[in-house]
Formats: C-alpha cells, structure tokens, sequence
C-alpha cells in the first residue's frame, strides 16, 4: 500500500502498529520504510525522510544487505526529487555497490542515472546507461529499461549520443509506459522524455498529440514535474488548468526544490498571460531557488525564462552538453488573463453531479471512472470556474443543472 496508491490506508494500518524508536533491528527497518514512503506518498517531505533516515539508520545495523540496498534506492529516488542532490547521488551510488542479483544491479543502474542527471553530471550519468545496457543486452526486463530510456533520451540528447538515443526511444517503451495500471510517475516521466525528442528534433505535431494523450491520462504528477514544465510552457488552456490543478495538490510540500518548479511553472504561465515582469521575477526567484538545491539543467531553463539566454546557454556547457541541446524552442500561445474557458462534456457531467450534492464515490460508480479521476476532474473545474470548493459549484453551474442525470 505504502508503494502503490493507498497511502492513506496504510497509514491507518501503521498507526496500530507499534515500534521502538531506538530498536535498530528488520523489524524497526521495515517499519521506518513502510512510513517514509506512506509520508512521501502524502507529500509530507520532512517526515518522510525523518523516517527514511531511521529505517536507513536501522537497516545498516541489521546488516541484512537487500533492505538496506531497499532503502537506500527508495531514499536516493525521492531526495533526487525533493531534497538535496548530492546526498542522493551518494545513497544510490552505495546502492549500487551492494552485491545483489542482476535485476537489482539493472534497477540500481537506472536510478543512479537519474539522479546523476538531475545533478548535472551529464558524462557520469552518459557511462552508467552505457553499462546498464550493456548488461540489460544479456538479462531483458522491461520495466527497468523504461526506467532507463527517460533518463537516456535526455542524456543522449544533450551529450549528442546517437547510440544512447536509439536505444532509449523504442516507441514500444511510450506505449508501454501507457499500459502499466497505476504507474502514473512513469508515465509522466516517459511523456516528458519522447516530448524532450520531438522538440529537439522539431517534430511538433507529435510532440501536440503526446501531451494531450499524457495530460489526459494522468491523475497525479508524482515524479512528473518536468511534464508539467512543458505544460505551462507549450500546453492549451484546458491544460494548463488542469495541470496547475495537480501542481497545487502535489507541491503542497515544504522542500525547496517543490517551491523553485511551482515559480518555474508560475512564470512561464505569466508570460503566456503577457505579464512580463511577473513572469521574469518568478523565473528569477526559480533560478535562486534551482541553485541553492543543485539541479542545473533546471537552472538553466529557469534562466532562459528570465531572458538570461547566454547565461543558460554556459550552464549547459558545463555540465557537458553540447552546442544548443535543451534549449527551449518553443513557446506555447498566449493565455487569456482569465482562464475562464468552458467545461468538457465530461467536466460538466462531474460538475451538474458535484452540484447537487453527489459524492465522489458515487460519481465514480455512475461514469464508470476511479475516485481519483473524478477528484482530478473536480480540481480542473474549480479553476475553469474560479471557485474553491463544491459548494459553490451549484451557482456556477445553474443553467445546465436541470438537464443533469439522475443518479441510478
């Protein structure tokens, strides 16, 4: 549960469990690591890694070389999101030191490149994918060159690798990206790395089609947050709102990466709304706030929608990309000052139930969607139509609300 999506029941189920604080055996290490991921799953940032730190601490003195190998890759994965850098580098890379199997070798490679290329470490992170295809090549698995290929696309791309590129852009890993139930954050990751492709290779009307097909599917963020990146910059309206929706529950956090992707987001909707100098000071807020936690390639993005293009253009170039890789090549539309656009057939059909006093559950039931689905689609509405909560969407929607179904 802690792994999948159900971290509020199994937060329900930890809290009748008990454990010593200062016991330091498997009990206490997978105790301390079933509540880090629930919190992080709950965006509760400081207690997650309070409770990674504990189960980190308990796994080391149990000894027992696969958990501790566990944690450290579960740990070095969310601080390469949420906290610093240079601790996660060094968590995955002692991860990858422990002898185990060759799927977790595989696993442990990926994750070590990922983190590599949030740090900027462009030749490093180029090295470890070139090593773990080589020993993929002898041990398929699937899952884990998906993991791989969105961090090789973007490493290729930017180091001018056309080896790695062609083996991380198989079409067969987008769509199985697509097909796997409940992996929401592999499918971000998957739609941001192909869209990264097309851009670069200027192939816009693929680019569109992809991330209208990732926008729709997705019903959280997770580890997306570059996708939601694209969507302020190149995304329509409908969108935007929708992914801004998603950003406001997902960055609810308190770590400071969270805060300099919500300015980065931030500015490039304002200047899409033609708010010059609101979208130049966000971007330079996201540039302070990128620098302080070590992720340069975001920096420079960040600098690039300040206006700061030379400045961008040299960051790249020291972390080893090469000629205009990863600059940004297009900008997305303008944006109505108001984003008061209509509903989709589907919003207004959640909306007309919402109003009249209809639950989520019972929603669900009646479109044939999943909870989440329906609460996702509420968040977009409540900010197509300017309101805060489903109370008012009875006033908002009051037209259409006579033409609305009966539930059976």
């Amino acid at each position: 549960m802690a792994l999948g999506n159900s971290h509020t029941e199994a937060r329900r189920l930890l809290a009748g469990l008990q454990c010593e604080t200062d016991a330091d055996d498997e009990m206490a290490a997978l105790y301390f690591h079933a509540c880090a991921l629930t919190y992080y799953k709950a965006r509760l940032i400081r207690e997650s890694f309070a409770a990674f730190e504990r189960a980190l601490k308990a796994a080391r003195s149990h000894g027992e070389s696969r958990l501790c190998q566990v944690v450290l890759q579960n740990y070095g994965c969310a601080l390469a999101q949420d906290g610093k850098i240079e601790y996660a580098v060094q968590l995955l890379r002692e991860g990858l030191e422990i002898q185990g199997d060759v799927l977790d070798q595989l696993l442990c490679l990926a994750n070590l490149a990922d983190g590599l290329l949030v740090a900027g470490q462009l030749r490093h992170a180029a090295d470890v994918l070139h090593q773990f295809h080589a020993l993929h090549a002898g041990h398929p698995k699937s899952d884990y060159l998906l993991t791989a290929s969105v961090t090789g696309i973007s490493v290729g791309v930017m180091l001018g690798d056309k080896k790695l590129v062609h083996l991380s852009s198989d079409p067969a890993l987008l769509e199985l990206a697509f097909a796997r139930p409940g992996q929401h954050q592999v499918l971000g990751q998957a739609a941001e790395a192909f869209c990264l492709l097309y851009e670069q290779s200027d192939r816009r009307t693929e680019h569109d089609a992809l991330l209208d097909r990732a926008v729709d599917a997705s019903l959280s963020l997770d580890s997306s947050l570059n996708l939601a990146i694209r969507v302020a910059r190149l995304g329509s309206a409908d969108q935007v709102l929708r992914v801004k929706a998603l950003m406001d529950q997902h960055c609810a956090g308190d770590s400071l990466p969270l805060r300099a992707y919500c300015a980065l987001f931030d500015s490039f909707v304002a200047s899409r709304h033609q708010l010059t100098q609101r979208a130049r000071k966000l971007a330079t807020q996201a540039v302070r706030d990128l620098a302080g936690v070590g992720r340069p390639l975001l920096e420079a993005a960040a600098l690039e929608a300040a206006g700061l293009y030379d400045a961008a253009h040299s960051l790249r170039r020291h972390c080893g990309s090469s000629g205009e890789a990863m600059r940004l090549k297009w900008m997305g539309g303008p944006l109505p000052r108001r984003m008061a656009i209509d509903l989709t057939a589907r919003e207004r059909e959640i909306a007309e139930f919402a109003a009249r006093g209809t639950t989520d559950r019972a929603i669900a039931l009646a479109l044939g969607l999943s909870e989440r689905t329906v609460q996702c689609h509420c968040r977009a509405i409540f900010g197509k139509l300017g309101i805060r909560s489903r109370w008012q969407l009875r006033s908002a929607t009051a037209p259409s609300l006579s033409q609305a179904p009966n539930l059976p």
